[in-house]
């Protein structure tokens, strides 16, 4: 076998330009045949044994790619840089020749390994797509046989449904019949028991004297009375229980109102309307714009209205004092806007604390914290939130 080489050789053509580009060079010829090749005055820097040189010169194209300048103007082996490191590369690349054959080798068996990873993913995919148009195709075959048997079963529903409405006809029919052959076997025994009972009263009269007969007479003729008598305590009994009736109802009334008159009740200062329970009035004010309005209620505005008619009357007189209201003759219908808002606070529970939520000011009474909400706290807050929105606006 012919011994092969690698060389690193500076032409002439660079000497005399002075420029660091070299050539890298393979070699399967005698001694230095190939190098005499070159033209004269070139240097030849390194010339490498090796036993396979187109393996040894393609590593070195690659590593020298990645650290020096690769002069592909000139050619695929040429490259510009420090030549005494090139030289360096060189040794260290054809000591290491095996060691980097063997990595190329792993990194390719790694590459085809991932592909092989790849293709079974692909083909798993592939397999799972077709699982899944199965399915699908099951599906749509489950949901045509669904379909088909509820269509089967809706059919024999429906003659089950009309075999049953023509046996119920026919039971019908049955009984209409049966009921008639009843009445016509009454009205038979009714005709027997008829002409049964006038043979015996033919036999009865032949038989009773004339005397028997008045005293008869004289019996129903006081029975009548008895009845007569019995009819009109009846009706006297009918008249008194309606007399009682129109009489508890006068005194409900009038209990009513005494319960009003002393005790807790609650006044709509639009029209007048009265009423002992809160919820009451709460309805009452939903629909206030029915109400016919007197002319006492000119004098106020909506929100005066608003919390007059929400605050309770005690004892014939208001809690509230109307001067406390005058800050809201001129209100421009803050409080009425927002009545929804205010009739949830108006509902406080016995059970829990009586502290305003808006100033946490505490109450002994439930009425009194109302008061103060109704104549302070709840105005003032919405004026505030007037004035930023009007702020805003500007």
């Amino acid at each position: 076998m012919s011994a092969q080489y690698v060389y690193l050789i500076q032409e002439r053509e660079f000497i005399k330009t002075s420029e660091n580009i070299f050539k890298i060079g393979k070699s399967k010829q005698e001694n230095n045949k190939r190098i005499n090749q070159y033209p004269k005055q070139s240097k030849l820097l390194l010339q490498i044994v090796c036993d396979n040189c187109d393996i040894l010169e393609k590593e070195l194209i690659i590593s020298f790619k990645n650290k020096y300048n690769h002069r592909k103007d000139i050619g695929n082996e040429y490259f510009e840089g420090d030549f005494e490191d090139m030289i360096k590369n060189f040794f260290y690349i054809r000591n290491n020749i095996d060691d980097i054959i063997n990595y190329e080798k792993i990194e390719k068996e790694k590459t085809q390994e991932e592909l092989n990873r790849e293709l079974l993913k692909k083909e798993n995919d592939i397999k799972i797509q077709e699982e899944k148009k199965l399915l699908l195709k099951q599906e749509k075959e489950f949901s045509i046989q669904k379909k088909e048997l509820l269509k089967e079963l809706i059919t024999k529903q429906k003659e089950n449904e009309k075999k049953q409405k023509e046996l119920i006809k026919q039971a019908i029919i049955k009984e209409k019949q049966n009921l008639k052959q009843i009445e016509n076997e009454k009205k038979e025994l009714e005709k027997i028991e008829n002409e049964i009972k006038k043979k015996e009263l033919q036999k009865l009269e032949n038989e009773i004297k004339k005397k028997e007969l008045e005293k008869i007479e004289d019996e129903i003729i006081k029975e009548k009375l008895k009845n007569e008598e019995l009819e009109k305590i009846e009706n006297d009994i009918k008249k008194e229980i309606e007399v009682k009736y129109k009489l508890d109802d006068d005194t409900n009334i009038v209990i009513k109102n005494k319960f009003i008159e002393n005790n807790l009740y609650y006044q709509c200062k639009r029209c007048n309307y009265k009423t002992n329970r809160f919820s009451n009035i709460v309805k009452h004010i939903n629909i206030i714009k029915q109400c016919n309005r007197t002319e006492e209620s000119y004098n106020y505005s909506n929100d005066q209205i608003l919390i007059l008619s929400l605050f309770p009357y005690v004892n014939k007189n208001i809690s509230i004092d109307e001067n406390q209201l005058n800050h809201l003759k001129n209100s421009n219908d803050i409080i009425k806007y927002k009545d929804d808002i205010l009739l949830t606070l108006c509902i406080i529970d016995k059970k829990r604390l009586k502290i305003c939520s808006y100033c946490s000011q505490q109450f002994i009474k439930i009425l009194d914290l109302k008061k103060h909400i109704l104549t302070h706290c709840f105005y003032i807050k919405l004026k505030k939130e007037n004035k930023l929105e009007n702020q805003y606006n500007n």
